[in-house]
């Protein structure tokens, strides 16, 4: 006798089997390393110039200003400059070279209000733009 509305399914096994995966690699593996040889491998010498630190590291038409945690002024394209002198010393240093953009790079374990403050002083003294640049500069 036939039951014509049953139907039984049968299970397909869905797994993913590594093992023959891993065989395949394997051998993959061993096809390439025994077909790369390591032949002769040319080097030659080449001569790579040297950079040399020129003894004024930032362009005059450029405004540089730095602050190191260890001094209490501030240095102004390798000028030292006293903090209450900053203000003044920046505008005229703006004015003689005719730069309204300002580098400014501090250490980095110069406090955080210093930077800020100094900035403020930046805007103060005419600055139309301040860039924050990174640099070692203990």
């Amino acid at each position: 006798m036939h039951h014509k509305g049953i139907r039984t399914r049968l299970k397909v096994d869905q797994s993913l089997m590594i093992a023959p995966l891993l065989d395949i690699m394997f051998l993959v593996l061993l096809f390439f390393m025994l077909n790369t040889s390591e032949g002769n491998i040319h080097s030659f010498d080449v001569d790579i110039p040297q950079a040399h630190q020129p003894e004024n590291r930032y362009p005059m038409e450029q405004l540089v200003v730095i602050i190191r945690s260890a001094e209490m002024g501030y240095t102004i394209n390798d000028d030292f400059v006293a903090e209450v002198d900053f203000i003044p010393t920046l505008k005229e240093k703006i004015r003689v070279l005719g730069v309204k953009q300002i580098l400014l790079l501090a250490s980095e374990s110069a406090d955080y209000g210093r930077v800020m403050r100094i900035m403020d002083a930046m805007k103060q003294a005419g600055a139309s733009g301040v860039s924050l640049g990174v640099e070692n500069v203990e």
